[in-house]
């Protein structure tokens, strides 16, 4: 296991609207958030781990679920990592 965060990233969502990344497959969780509803959208804030300034405000994304796909369209984010890492398409793993 393992690879760079380009090649391979965990992200875990709970019904408690938690989210934790491995952002490099190492088991270890290194960023801790919040995620919320909001009609269409989804709206990220990062409240834990390997945080920067720009990343302490919200992200709204809009998300696209294929079959067990997830992509996320950006509404406004400013955050440069979350920005990397909603770029990518999510697959949904047993």
């Amino acid at each position: 296991m393992g690879g760079s965060p380009d090649e391979y990233q965990i992200v875990h969502f709970s019904g408690d609207q938690e989210f934790k990344i491995d952002s490099d497959g190492d088991g270890t969780v290194d960023i801790l958030g919040y995620y919320d509803l909001d009609g269409k959208e989804i709206i990220f804030g990062d409240d834990g781990g390997r945080i920067i300034p720009e990343c302490h405000r919200k992200g709204r994304y809009i998300p696209k679920l294929r079959g067990n796909r997830l992509s996320f369209e950006l509404v406004s984010d400013e955050c440069p990592g979350r920005l990397k890492t909603m770029k990518r398409t999510w697959q949904r793993n047993a």
